[in-house]
Protein backbone atom coordinates (compact mmCIF):
# COMPACT_ATOMS: atom_id res chain seq x y z
CA UNK A 1 0.00 0.00 0.00
CA UNK A 2 3.05 2.31 1.14
CA UNK A 3 4.69 1.47 -2.16
CA UNK A 4 1.72 2.23 -4.26
CA UNK A 5 0.90 5.70 -2.59
CA UNK A 6 4.75 6.81 -3.59
CA UNK A 7 4.21 5.57 -6.51
CA UNK A 8 1.59 7.49 -7.46
CA UNK A 9 2.67 10.51 -5.55
CA UNK A 10 6.45 10.27 -7.72
CA UNK A 11 3.97 9.78 -11.17
CA UNK A 12 2.23 13.30 -9.50
CA UNK A 13 5.28 14.99 -9.31
CA UNK A 14 7.03 14.59 -12.36
CA UNK A 15 3.51 14.90 -14.14
CA UNK A 16 3.20 18.27 -12.92
CA UNK A 17 7.25 18.87 -13.05
CA UNK A 18 6.92 18.06 -17.09
CA UNK A 19 3.99 21.01 -17.48
CA UNK A 20 6.79 23.18 -16.07
CA UNK A 21 9.80 21.89 -18.27
CA UNK A 22 7.77 22.22 -21.56
CA UNK A 23 6.46 25.42 -21.97
CA UNK A 24 3.77 26.78 -24.87
CA UNK A 25 5.56 29.18 -27.10
CA UNK A 26 2.02 30.57 -28.29
CA UNK A 27 1.00 30.85 -24.75
CA UNK A 28 4.41 32.66 -23.20
CA UNK A 29 4.09 34.96 -26.62
CA UNK A 30 0.55 36.01 -25.77
CA UNK A 31 1.58 36.37 -22.12
CA UNK A 32 4.33 38.79 -23.53
CA UNK A 33 2.21 40.70 -25.59
CA UNK A 34 -0.15 41.28 -22.73
CA UNK A 35 2.79 42.42 -20.58
CA UNK A 36 3.89 44.82 -22.85
CA UNK A 37 0.25 46.58 -23.55
CA UNK A 38 0.15 46.95 -19.69
CA UNK A 39 3.61 48.44 -19.60
CA UNK A 40 4.90 45.85 -17.66
CA UNK A 41 8.57 45.62 -19.59
CA UNK A 42 10.12 43.23 -16.43
CA UNK A 43 7.31 40.92 -17.34
CA UNK A 44 7.18 40.94 -20.63
CA UNK A 45 10.94 40.42 -20.46
CA UNK A 46 10.31 37.37 -18.41
CA UNK A 47 7.91 35.31 -20.89
CA UNK A 48 9.69 36.77 -23.66
CA UNK A 49 12.64 35.06 -22.42
CA UNK A 50 11.06 31.96 -22.12
CA UNK A 51 9.43 31.82 -25.49
CA UNK A 52 12.90 31.84 -26.77
CA UNK A 53 13.46 29.17 -25.05
CA UNK A 54 10.10 27.04 -26.40
CA UNK A 55 10.79 28.56 -30.30
CA UNK A 56 11.43 25.87 -33.09
CA UNK A 57 12.62 28.07 -35.81
CA UNK A 58 13.78 31.17 -37.01
CA UNK A 59 10.06 32.71 -37.27
CA UNK A 60 9.57 31.91 -33.77
CA UNK A 61 12.78 33.20 -32.42
CA UNK A 62 12.87 36.69 -34.50
CA UNK A 63 9.33 37.35 -33.10
CA UNK A 64 10.90 36.55 -29.16
CA UNK A 65 13.70 38.67 -29.41
CA UNK A 66 11.28 41.44 -31.27
CA UNK A 67 8.92 41.21 -27.67
CA UNK A 68 12.20 41.23 -25.91
CA UNK A 69 13.42 44.70 -27.48
CA UNK A 70 10.11 46.23 -26.67
CA UNK A 71 10.68 44.83 -23.16
CA UNK A 72 13.96 46.37 -22.64
CA UNK A 73 12.38 49.83 -24.81
CA UNK A 74 9.38 49.93 -21.95
CA UNK A 75 12.50 49.39 -19.28
CA UNK A 76 14.41 52.56 -20.60
CA UNK A 77 17.48 50.25 -22.11
CA UNK A 78 17.21 51.52 -25.29
CA UNK A 79 21.02 50.39 -26.37
CA UNK A 80 19.91 46.67 -25.65
CA UNK A 81 16.44 47.44 -27.20
CA UNK A 82 18.27 48.78 -30.24
CA UNK A 83 20.60 45.08 -30.50
CA UNK A 84 17.69 42.83 -29.58
CA UNK A 85 15.19 44.60 -32.67
CA UNK A 86 18.74 43.71 -34.88
CA UNK A 87 18.80 40.33 -33.57
CA UNK A 88 15.20 39.82 -34.43
CA UNK A 89 15.57 41.53 -38.26
CA UNK A 90 18.62 38.92 -38.46
CA UNK A 91 16.39 36.17 -38.52
CA UNK A 92 12.85 37.34 -39.80
CA UNK A 93 11.91 40.91 -41.57
CA UNK A 94 9.15 41.81 -39.40
CA UNK A 95 6.89 45.29 -39.16
CA UNK A 96 6.76 45.37 -35.71
CA UNK A 97 10.43 44.76 -35.05
CA UNK A 98 10.83 47.17 -37.92
CA UNK A 99 8.62 49.92 -35.77
CA UNK A 100 10.95 49.14 -32.44
CA UNK A 101 13.89 49.76 -33.80
CA UNK A 102 12.56 53.22 -34.95
CA UNK A 103 10.97 54.01 -31.84
CA UNK A 104 14.35 53.02 -30.00
CA UNK A 105 16.26 55.04 -32.18
CA UNK A 106 14.51 58.57 -31.66
CA UNK A 107 14.95 57.19 -27.99
CA UNK A 108 18.71 57.26 -28.42
CA UNK A 109 18.86 60.71 -29.97
CA UNK A 110 19.66 58.95 -33.25
CA UNK A 111 17.36 60.51 -35.72
CA UNK A 112 19.86 60.95 -38.31
CA UNK A 113 19.57 56.85 -38.58
CA UNK A 114 15.40 56.91 -38.83
CA UNK A 115 15.38 58.42 -42.15
CA UNK A 116 17.09 55.37 -43.68
CA UNK A 117 13.94 53.69 -42.64
CA UNK A 118 11.75 55.78 -45.11
CA UNK A 119 11.01 52.62 -47.31
CA UNK A 120 10.82 50.59 -44.85
CA UNK A 121 7.57 52.48 -43.52
CA UNK A 122 6.00 52.76 -46.94
CA UNK A 123 6.34 48.82 -47.33
CA UNK A 124 4.10 48.32 -43.46
CA UNK A 125 0.85 47.71 -44.32
CA UNK A 126 -2.03 50.14 -43.72
CA UNK A 127 -4.06 48.30 -40.90
CA UNK A 128 -1.23 47.31 -38.80
CA UNK A 129 -0.64 48.24 -35.43
CA UNK A 130 1.15 47.24 -32.13
CA UNK A 131 0.34 47.99 -28.69
CA UNK A 132 2.53 49.19 -25.90
CA UNK A 133 1.78 50.40 -22.67
CA UNK A 134 -1.49 51.21 -23.35
CA UNK A 135 -0.88 52.77 -26.37
CA UNK A 136 -1.10 51.92 -30.40
CA UNK A 137 1.55 52.23 -32.71
CA UNK A 138 0.51 52.32 -36.29
CA UNK A 139 2.16 53.40 -39.26
CA UNK A 140 1.43 56.96 -38.72
CA UNK A 141 3.25 56.50 -35.68
CA UNK A 142 6.18 55.70 -37.42
CA UNK A 143 5.61 59.03 -40.41
CA UNK A 144 5.34 61.06 -37.92
CA UNK A 145 8.20 59.90 -35.99
CA UNK A 146 10.28 60.16 -39.22
CA UNK A 147 8.78 63.98 -39.70
CA UNK A 148 9.82 64.99 -36.21
CA UNK A 149 13.48 63.05 -37.22
CA UNK A 150 13.96 65.30 -40.44
CA UNK A 151 12.90 68.38 -38.56
CA UNK A 152 15.08 67.60 -35.70
CA UNK A 153 18.21 66.73 -38.54
CA UNK A 154 17.08 69.94 -40.62
CA UNK A 155 16.34 67.64 -43.59
CA UNK A 156 13.90 70.01 -45.29
CA UNK A 157 13.98 67.22 -48.23
CA UNK A 158 13.14 64.11 -46.16
CA UNK A 159 10.67 65.91 -44.39
CA UNK A 160 9.17 67.43 -47.68
CA UNK A 161 8.88 63.51 -48.48
CA UNK A 162 7.15 62.80 -45.65
CA UNK A 163 4.98 65.51 -45.40
CA UNK A 164 2.00 64.54 -47.13
CA UNK A 165 1.58 60.87 -45.09
CA UNK A 166 1.59 62.60 -41.56
CA UNK A 167 -1.58 64.85 -40.11
CA UNK A 168 -1.52 68.10 -41.32
CA UNK A 169 -1.17 70.15 -38.07
CA UNK A 170 1.41 68.22 -37.02
CA UNK A 171 3.37 69.54 -40.48
CA UNK A 172 2.22 72.76 -39.64
CA UNK A 173 3.25 73.02 -36.50
CA UNK A 174 6.54 71.29 -36.80
CA UNK A 175 7.08 74.21 -39.58
CA UNK A 176 6.34 76.59 -37.71
CA UNK A 177 8.37 75.26 -34.31
CA UNK A 178 11.53 74.75 -36.15
CA UNK A 179 11.34 77.62 -38.30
Amino acid sequence: MKKTVLFLLLLIILVLSGCFLFTDFNQTIRLAENALKSGSGSTALEYANEALLAAQNDAEKSKGYMLKGYAYYLLGQYTTASGTFDTSLNLVSDYSAYAGKILTLFMMGNEHLILGYFEKIESIPENWFFELNGQRIEKSTLYNTLAISAKLKDDQIKFEEVRSLINSDLAMKLEAFFE
